[in-house]
């Protein structure tokens, strides 16, 4: 019982995070300055979270891939652009192995910024 409590409240954490990063990402993408923290993590530092055993770096990882998705889906809409296009049956876990095994195949470009990475493997891997 405790565990799907502790699943449960994760995943509530994880939405009202992901919902975050989501506006961050939408407002950089619509050129409004969002916070340095998370616009300047690099890909190193969002692989290591995705990889981390700590349920609240996984969280955090889980969080930014599908804020910045949701973000950049906004900002393909406003755009009238595609530049990738997720499967509909596609979750949260399946994203995060995405772009995991993109950032572990493209080990020298992880020093670039862990948004323009994930926008990278998106367009590589769900191209439109």
């Amino acid at each position: 019982m405790n565990y799907l409590k502790d699943y449960l409240r994760r995943r509530t954490l994880m939405s009202m995070f992901g919902a975050l990063i989501a506006v961050m990402t939408t407002l950089g993408v619509l050129g409004a300055s969002a916070p340095a923290s998370t616009l300047s993590m690099t890909g190193d530092q969002l692989l290591e979270d995705c990889q981390s055993p700590e349920d609240a770096q996984q969280g955090f990882c889980e969080g930014f891939i599908e804020g910045t998705a949701d973000g950049l889906a906004v900002g393909m809409a406003r755009a009238k652009a595609c530049w990738f296009k997720i499967p509909p049956n596609f979750d949260t876990l399946q994203l995060v192995d995405a772009i995991v095994r993109f950032l572990q195949v493209h080990p020298n470009e992880r020093i670039q910024t862990a948004a323009s990475l994930t926008l990278q493997a998106l367009r590589e891997v769900f191209p439109c």
